[in-house]
């Protein structure tokens, strides 16, 4: 069984992206994670809510995987610095 971690993103404040983007990857493999698609392309065609600037769709192994990587120490302050600088809705589907 795997699990996806999808992420819609609204981007506020740009300045946390360079780094979270050099070093948040490395992190996530240590914990079997591997981005399937990552997009800017985002054209909402249907419903009334916000749409966001980015979505990410990152396969692990499982929903328990997902959540030791969001809570560890090593993401910890990226994930600090992405919740300061937008709007994040973060999910988790199981397959």
């Amino acid at each position: 069984m795997s699990a996806y971690l999808v992420v819609l993103l609204e981007l506020e404040n740009p300045d946390w992206v360079k780094d979270y983007l050099a070093n948040v990857p490395d992190i996530m493999r240590k914990f079997g994670g591997e981005y399937a698609i990552v997009s800017k392309k985002v054209t909402r065609l249907e419903g009334e809510g916000s749409t966001p600037t980015q979505i990410a769709l990152v396969k692990f192994p499982s929903t328990e995987v997902i959540e030791e990587f969001l809570s560890s120490a090593e993401y910890e302050p990226y994930a600090k610095a992405r919740i300061a600088g937008s709007y994040s809705d973060f999910f988790a589907i199981e397959t």
